[in-house]
């Protein structure tokens, strides 16, 4: 059922090489663009991320679903809009092929019976696992889930298999680095705090603290890891 449930939440900024004066942030309202429909993990994920952070700054952090064409409109959108830290975009990680505009979509599917199984993260189905459906088969990640310690990995069957889901959060090229150091001080400081761990713990997420150059290098790492994989089995573009 499922294969990228050991997740590690990452929230890391990439830094502009630059720096200038301006305004203590976050000032006013600030929109996280999230590239995929409401319901899956990125988008329950971000919704936590923002609550908390709106309850720290007094400013509101407001989420805009940006869905279609793989992500692409929603990432098109967020790098269009003005280096000022007032825009930022959550990604994840998103490896298994399959015909659905996002998590959320692709669960109900699941759920009402038109699809057999589902690759997925254990955040988009967790409020439905109390119901009994679906049925998680195994875990991603090279450890067992803490919320479900009972549930095997793959990796207890099929040895050395690793798949997880990330998160991160992006900003437009050429943000100030001032302003990037603010964003992410903001979000480490939320991302440490007892509530939100208790909030991630709910969702069997994790949580992992990384510099930028630290963040830069598993992006660096993980891309070209699925690049092989894609030249490996012959994957092409439609």
């Amino acid at each position: 059922m499922r294969k990228n449930i050991g997740v590690a939440v990452l929230v890391w900024i990439t830094v502009a090489v630059m720096s200038s004066a301006h305004a203590a942030w976050p000032d006013k309202t600030v929109r996280i663009t999230i590239p995929w429909p409401p319901g899956g993990s990125t988008d329950i994920i971000g919704r936590i991320l923002a609550a908390e952070l709106t309850k720290r700054t007094k400013q509101q952090f407001i989420i805009d679903n940006r869905s279609g064409a793989g992500s692409i409109i929603g990432l098109q959108h967020a790098s269009q809009q003005p280096p000022d830290g007032y825009t930022l975009m959550m990604t994840k990680t998103h490896l298994a092929h399959v015909p659905f505009k996002g998590g959320g979509p692709a669960a109900a599917d699941t759920m009402a019976g038109h699809t057999e199984i589902m690759l997925g993260s254990l955040p988009t189905v967790v409020a439905m696992v109390g119901s009994g459906r679906p049925k998680l088969l195994a875990t991603g990640g090279l450890k067992r889930n803490p919320k479900y310690p009972n549930m095997p990995t793959v990796a207890e069957t099929v040895p050395g298999y690793d798949s997880t889901i990330w998160w991160g959060m992006f900003a437009p090229r050429n943000t100030p680095a001032d302003i990037i150091a603010s964003v992410h001080a903001e979000i480490s400081s939320v991302m440490t705090s007892p509530e939100m761990m208790r909030r991630l713990d709910e969702q069997g997420a994790g949580h992992s603290q990384m510099s930028s150059a630290e963040f830069g290098k598993l992006m660096v790492s993980e891309t070209n890891e699925w690049l092989e994989v894609i030249r490996l089995a012959g994957i092409k573009a439609e």
